[in-house]
């Protein structure tokens, strides 16, 4: 039976998405078995790269745009993590998270036997946005080191009123010869051309290649890697030394998000007698790049950075 790790912080992140509307709502199947208001599954946003922040409780009203049938329970301050967090995210105890489900016992010392919880569908309402805010959401995963379960299960995730990532072109193909330059509102296609009166795609723009020849400047804070074709931003993963090799994620590991450019500024000093691994990957519109090969020759993979 598998059970998550004890102290671990980890998260999985939905990729950033363009607001169409002052609403969204989050959507998405889950089914949990963790312990019972010390562990915690919380479900935050960020909007234009800003702080992350609780989603809405979950609801199951049809004037919010989610169905009678939509799952409400099961959402509940943290309560027992006391008010020194022992959690490894740190989350305070009247933070709102899924846990449990409590099957028996005080509500902080609590039985959790049996199943994972069956599958709930959630909807939650996002208000107060801007269209062509950009949001992103993620599920982040803290357990303490006392007792550990089944953990989380995701699926199904969808968003509305957010912008499909290809752009709306017009018909240029209508009575042009087979062959003709066009394009066909994919940004991850090129080489578009004409064929039977419509736009069909090219080649197809692939995600960044791997990343190379990082350097650490003299204030031993600035760390710069060669700029990869393609990429638009990038994203770094910094760990423990002591904790190599990399992932499965959290605890040690911290993950700097879509940085504009080739380049990290991290003034953070490990502790005594340690030091910081760092690896850093492109993304574009198509996909995310590699972290790299460990020395089996399998991909590196950390849910730090999702």
């Amino acid at each position: 039976v598998n059970t998550y790790a004890p102290n671990a912080c980890s998260e999985l992140q939905a990729p950033p998405l363009t607001v169409a509307a002052t609403t969204v709502n989050l959507k998405y199947w889950e089914r949990h078995q963790v312990e019972t208001h010390w562990d915690a599954v919380a479900v935050e946003y960020s909007v234009n790269g800003g702080t992350f922040t609780d989603v809405s409780a979950p609801s199951n009203s049809e004037a919010a745009g989610c169905a009678l049938s939509d799952d409400t329970t099961g959402w509940d301050p943290l309560s027992c993590t006391g008010s020194t967090p022992v959690n490894a995210c740190g989350y305070e105890d009247t933070k709102n998270v899924f846990s449990g489900p409590l099957e028996s016992g005080a509500a902080c010392n609590a039985l959790v036997t049996g199943a994972t919880t069956p599958y709930a569908h959630r909807c939650h309402q996002i208000t107060g946005l801007n269209a062509d805010d950009t949001i992103r959401f993620r599920w982040r995963f803290a357990s303490d080191g006392v007792s550990e379960y089944a953990g989380f299960y995701l699926d199904d995730v969808a968003v509305t009123n957010v912008r499909v990532p290809n752009a709306c072109s017009p018909d240029t193909c209508r009575g042009q010869a087979d062959g003709t330059a066009c394009v066909d509102g994919d940004p991850c296609t090129t080489g578009d051309v004409c064929g039977g009166g419509a736009c069909n795609g090219g080649s197809f723009i692939t995600a960044p290649a791997e990343t190379a020849s990082v350097t650490v400047a003299a204030d031993k804070t600035t760390y710069d890697w060669s700029a990869v074709a393609s990429a638009t931003r990038y994203d770094v993963v910094r760990g423990s030394l002591a904790a190599l090799p990399v992932g499965p994620g959290g605890v040690d590991e911290a993950c700097f998000d879509d940085l504009p450019g080739p380049s990290l500024v991290d003034a953070t000093i490990p502790a005594a007698d340690t030091g910081f691994w760092y690896l850093s990957r492109g993304e574009n519109a198509c996909g995310t790049g590699s972290l790299g090969q460990q020395s089996s020759g399998a991909s590196r993979i950390t849910t730090t950075c999702p």
